[in-house]
């Protein structure tokens, strides 16, 4: 059903031009859309129950360490993003076949840019903040695409909030050494 309402959706915004009365059609399919898939996650969701398992601190600290490498790889080896989060990919499945996916989505984190991760104290807290969202999250949205993406996304964006309300001086005064990249 959802699948069918997403191709009407397409369908209805590549034919009919933008126009004032021609957006009613596309709102009610786009939220038609959002309703069903909302549904499906209800659904899916209700069986499942959330408890912490020792698996888990290793997917938190997989997320941790692989967004930090990955970072590493990135700007002080000077290889780029993409390289290096494939780089970090293919060893964690090598080596932690286990806990691949979320060093994936690490690797995802380490990729953004030293201009949003001023300090590594940054990079740390979007990392943890990453690894909980994670954690958290283990039992949502398995088999969707972008979770990953979206998990990593979502970290840096409130690592940035919380740094623009504590301020670029850190808590109680600590300042944070900025990053040195060639």
């Amino acid at each position: 059903m959802t699948l069918s309402l997403l191709i009407a959706a397409l369908i209805v915004n590549i034919t009919m031009p933008l126009t004032s009365w021609f957006i009613f059609p596309q709102l009610i399919l786009i939220s038609a859309f959002l309703y069903e898939s909302n549904r499906e996650r209800i659904n899916e969701l209700k069986f499942k129950t959330f408890n912490f398992e020792a698996k888990d601190f290793f997917s938190f600290a997989a997320v941790l360490s692989a967004a930090i490498v990955t970072f590493i790889i990135s700007h002080y080896l000077e290889t780029g993003p993409v390289v290096a989060a494939g780089l970090v990919g293919v060893i964690s499945t090598l080596v932690i076949p286990k806990f691949d996916v979320p060093a994936y989505c690490g690797a995802f984190v380490g990729m953004s840019c030293n201009t949003v991760f001023v300090t590594f104290e940054q990079l740390v807290l979007a990392g943890i903040i990453a690894g909980l969202i994670f954690v958290l999250s283990k039992n949502v949205f398995n088999g969707f695409g972008g979770k990953l993406g979206t998990i990593a996304f979502a970290s840096c964006i409130a690592m940035r909030g919380l740094v623009d309300i504590v301020g670029s001086h850190g808590i109680r005064g600590v300042t944070c050494k900025p990053f040195i990249v060639k």
